[in-house]
């Protein structure tokens, strides 16, 4: 079990060798779509090459576009029958598991440390409950962990810079409680499985992937048929452009919209700030973009203004 580039390290060593894969009767991909993203499909070919045309391929990956189906056809279909499973939507929808409680408050940043040291006091006064906290940063995430243990909570983070045996002991403190809570950037967004996770806390609303990576968080929790909870901060300056996908997400996991996110995802992203779809307008302004705030807007979403547009 290794990543595709380590694999490729351990076969080109010749003096001595160290293994071969001309045994091999079984291949498994996780979460495929992430390694082509991070542009090992190169890797992955070169180990393939080396494996026995006999062995049977299992693939796994959480979404599933073009460049993970052209891999796919290309790597399952050589051995014959090929059996898709499909968990929780169709190919081309993101859902969210419905055994999680989804929550989402509106606060600014500023306001967020005082937020979160409450909820988590409040939620620990169950010694049992285990809680991840997902901050967008990794200054953030240490600086909150180290805040939380100055108070005298056992609190442990992992995030990029962290060297593999602190990520190892951070988790292992936590899975056994001594740190009820673990503070964690978006590298343990996927594939990091957790016994009796309580609650899963957005400290940040995700920015790059947005929603894709909104559900990878909260999925943290909720595991095994189990109930989980998942509270989300999200900020009106910051995080506007997440308001439409999300609310779509919540709704389609049952879950209940709170007025302020369905006002904010009418309005197509914020009121005073450039459009991620293109529109300027802002208050009062006259963009002519797709979303143009509450201005003259001649877009599709023209928001409250004398916009022409659907909303």
């Amino acid at each position: 079990m290794a990543t595709p580039g380590r694999i490729n390290d351990i076969l080109k060593l010749q003096s001595p060798p160290v293994t071969n894969l001309k045994s091999c009767e079984y291949l498994v991909l996780d979460e495929a779509d992430r390694m082509l993203d991070m542009g090992f499909e190169p890797q992955i070919k070169t180990v393939i090459e080396q494996m026995p045309a006999t062995k049977q391929t299992l693939f796994f990956t959480a979404t599933w576009p073009k460049e993970v189906k052209s891999m796919a056809a290309q790597y399952l279909s050589q051995g014959g029958r090929v059996v898709q499973i499909a968990i929780g939507g169709n190919d081309n929808k993101l859902v969210a598991n419905k055994n999680i409680s989804q929550e989402v408050r509106e606060i600014s940043g500023s306001a967020k440390p005082a937020a979160l040291g409450e909820l988590l006091d409040e939620k620990q006064k169950d010694a049992k409950c285990k809680v991840m906290v997902f901050c967008n940063t990794k200054i953030d995430c240490e600086r909150q962990s180290q805040a939380r243990r100055h108070q005298g909570h056992g609190a442990v983070a992992i995030h990029g810079d962290k060297d593999q045996w602190e990520r190892e002991r951070a988790l292992q403190q936590f899975s056994t409680g001594q740190a009820p809570v673990m503070f964690c950037t978006d590298v343990a967004a996927r594939g990091l499985h957790v016994e009796d996770v309580s609650l899963v806390v957005n400290y940040d609303m995700p920015q790059g992937d947005g929603v894709e990576d909104y559900v990878h968080r909260i999925g943290r929790t909720g595991r095994a048929g189990k109930a989980g909870a998942a509270i989300t901060f999200w900020d009106a300056k910051k995080d506007s452009k997440t308001a439409r996908p999300l609310v779509t997400i919540m709704k389609d996991a049952g879950q209940e919209v709170p007025a302020f996110l369905e006002e904010a995802s009418y309005r197509g992203g914020g009121d005073t700030r450039r459009s991620r779809w293109g529109g300027s307008g802002g208050k009062g302004g006259k963009g002519k973009g797709k979303d143009s705030g509450k201005g003259k807007g001649k877009g599709k979403d023209s928001g409250k203004g004398k916009g022409k547009g659907k909303w």
